[in-house]
């Protein structure tokens, strides 16, 4: 079965390592053993926070995507146990253990995304799924907002010749030479991805986040070398 997913992710943090923003989103496709992506783009988003659209946009993204018509299905990050978007509705949502926040936003987007996965269903046959942090492909996904911001990060850093500290998703390390970048997933090890590293004059200090465990921020400033 071939799976496309989206996600965002990726954050700027401020001098208190508190995140600002949300950087990137990427969307992938996968398919069995689901150790690889076929297919990904990615976009610098810069959402902030608290946007309750960034999981339309996700799917508005999957709806869009090029390699779309392969899909045999679509995961959507959001926990809900697997229910097909396309069913989504209030009473459901009522029923469902959640925070009172995250419930009033999710009936705030539900008829967005109903509309989407119906499109999404009606062009392809493929069904979306609301299945979040369980899904490897939106792991995958994850794991390719780490890599995108990153270099993101990395190219503000050099254009503006400041410090830029950047946090990653939950249990994702960086590992990279002048030239190349592994991402890891730390939870499922067999989970990796590599790619070129763009030649930038910026140097890199790994940094545990203080205020949250599990997740790593990268410290990049200008090169003293200049």
């Amino acid at each position: 079965m071939r799976i496309i997913a989206a996600d965002s992710g990726c954050s700027i943090l401020d001098e208190s390592y508190q995140p600002t923003n949300i950087l990137v989103s990427t969307c992938i496709l996968t398919e069995e053993p689901y150790h690889q992506v076929l297919e990904k783009e990615t976009k610098v988003v810069d959402y902030t926070l608290r946007n309750p659209d960034v999981v339309v946009e996700e799917l508005r993204m999957c709806l869009r995507s090029p390699f779309l018509e392969r899909a045999d299905c679509v995961h959507l990050d959001t926990t809900l146990g697997g229910l097909e978007v396309v069913d989504l509705n209030d009473s459901f949502l009522d029923c469902r253990i959640m925070s009172s926040e995250g419930r009033v936003v999710l009936k705030l987007i539900a008829n967005e995304l109903r509309g989407i996965a119906l499109q999404i269903r009606e062009r392809t046959g493929a069904r979306t799924y609301a299945i979040g942090g369980r899904s490897v492909p939106i792991r995958l996904a994850e794991m390719y907002n780490a890599s995108d911001g990153f270099m993101e990060a990395r190219r503000r850093c050099a254009e503006s010749r400041k410090d830029v500290v950047v946090g990653l998703p939950i249990n994702v390390e960086l590992e990279f030479t002048e030239d190349s970048l592994t991402t890891r997933s730390m939870d499922q090890p067999k989970l990796e991805i590599a790619g070129e590293l763009p030649a930038l004059d910026v140097d890199v200090t790994r940094i545990l986040n203080p205020l949250v465990r599990g997740f790593l921020a990268y410290r990049i400033s200008p090169s003293e070398r200049r």
